[in-house]
């Protein structure tokens, strides 16, 4: 495996098959959902649809997380007949359909829910579409920002690898069907990453857009903090509150009730632990499942509190390290708070990072490695790929939905254990590089 992706010829050959599983997956997804009654069914943009919703309520002088529970549903661009009844009259030929899917909360933050407001102004099939699209261009501008970090291109044999072993991934196909908020966060969290240096105003925008979906954007916000980066996180704070004051104005509502229904609906998200969930406190194993997760939590702390202690100032600094320390965090929300399938798609970054700067690279610069053995680098490259095939492969078909999730959750927690392995085995640049 590691002469595999070593070699040229055979890493042109592994990009060419994974582009080519990526566009038949891709391509799939949209000729089933068009087939199946042109993009107006009960699966496609299920998720998105509750930023679509609430938007309307924003367009006629109402914030939605409170409207949201008891307002009068607001005028929908709905042709179709709506799949649940919200509003029961007394006759039953006079049965009003106003909503599409029930919608009792808004799954993100202020800063987010702007920016994705401009898509209610479109009728419903058309808003899918155009967030489809915007999905796809952000999955293409993660891997350009990785590539970039690595003073390597996206038009490459390597961006075309990561290009296609992303869009292969059932987290992605998941994320574009359900018009799920997953990729806008973590593109938004690596944008941030990349620009705290040169443009802190840009990176705390993307810092407010990857925290209005916090169980994906914490990782970010503890590095930030971590580097002491503070005016960034000033710039994110004040995006999320002038967010909540133009929501509470356009309704002349109370600040703070709308940032307690906000808290009040993440907490319901937080609590779900339903069967496509893939975090350990919903495998069904009881209290198994809250000492693991407490087991694994101290690991981590002490693990990074090793790491902090033995390296050096420009080890900690080194993107890297970064990257490495981000991986970890979002590994370990993924472990341990909810999370549906769709958000797998931050943990493809450390995998990505794993297959760009382990080894020596011939590239124009000199950038930070894995310092790795080569039986260690073939072992790491041969997990990668049993974890990309789970991460890929409709596997469920054959063990049952109930071992498939185990086996999931089984190799976050490997790729997680390998982190912190990989965090101390950081080698800088001969040349220091903010690379």
């Amino acid at each position: 495996m590691y002469i595999l992706l070593r070699g040229q010829r055979w890493r042109i050959t592994l990009a060419a098959w994974a582009c080519m599983v990526a566009l038949i997956s891709i391509g799939r997804i949209y000729a089933k959902n068009f087939l199946d009654n042109r993009f107006d069914n009960s699966n496609w943009g299920l998720d998105f649809y509750q930023f679509w919703y609430g938007g309307h309520f924003f367009w006629q002088g109402e914030e939605p997380y409170t409207s949201i529970q008891y307002s009068q549903p607001p005028k929908l661009k709905e042709p179709r007949v709506p799949i649940h009844l919200s509003d029961n009259r007394n006759r039953s030929h006079e049965l009003t359909l106003h909503r599409r899917w029930p919608v009792n909360i808004i799954p993100g933050a202020a800063p987010l829910f702007l920016l994705m407001t401009p898509l209610s102004l479109l009728p419903w099939v058309h808003a899918t579409i155009v967030w489809s699209a915007v999905n796809i261009m952000l999955g293409i501008a993660l891997i350009w920002l990785l590539m970039r970090s690595n003073g390597d291109k996206l038009v490459s044999v390597d961006g075309s690898l990561l290009l296609g072993l992303f869009f292969s991934m059932i987290a992605v196909r998941q994320t574009i069907e359900l018009g799920q908020t997953s990729l806008i966060t973590t593109t938004s969290m690596y944008g941030a990453l990349l620009l705290a240096n040169s443009h802190p105003i840009l990176a705390g925008s993307l810092l407010a857009v990857s925290t209005s979906k916090y169980t994906i954007g914490l990782p970010v916000l503890i590095y930030f903090l971590y580097r002491r980066w503070l005016k960034e996180i000033a710039i994110c704070i004040a995006i999320h509150l002038s967010s909540v004051l133009v929501l509470a104005g356009v309704s002349h509502a109370n600040p703070l009730k709308v940032v307690q229904a906000y808290i009040a609906g993440s907490t319901t998200v937080l609590q779900q632990t339903e069967e496509y969930a893939i975090h350990l406190l919903a495998m069904g194993w009881g209290p198994l499942a809250h000492w693991l997760v407490g087991i694994g939590t101290v690991t981590v702390i002490v693990s990074l509190m090793s790491w902090h202690r033995r390296s050096t100032p420009q080890v900690r600094e080194d993107m890297l390290s970064a990257y490495t320390l981000m991986g970890i965090g979002s590994l370990w929300s993924l472990f341990s708070l909810y999370h549906g399938r769709h958000d797998m798609v931050a943990a493809f970054v450390p995998i990505a990072i794993m297959i760009l700067r382990t080894g020596r690279k011939r590239t124009s610069h000199l950038v930070s490695l894995y310092e790795l053995t080569s039986p260690q680098q073939t072992l790491l490259y041969i997990f990668i790929a049993i974890v990309l095939l789970v991460w890929s492969l409709p596997l469920y078909v054959l063990t049952g939905t109930t071992a498939y999730r185990w086996v999931y959750v089984g190799c976050n927690m490997g790729v997680l254990v390998l982190l912190e392995l990989l965090l101390f085995k950081v080698q800088l640049s001969t040349t220091p590089t903010q690379r």
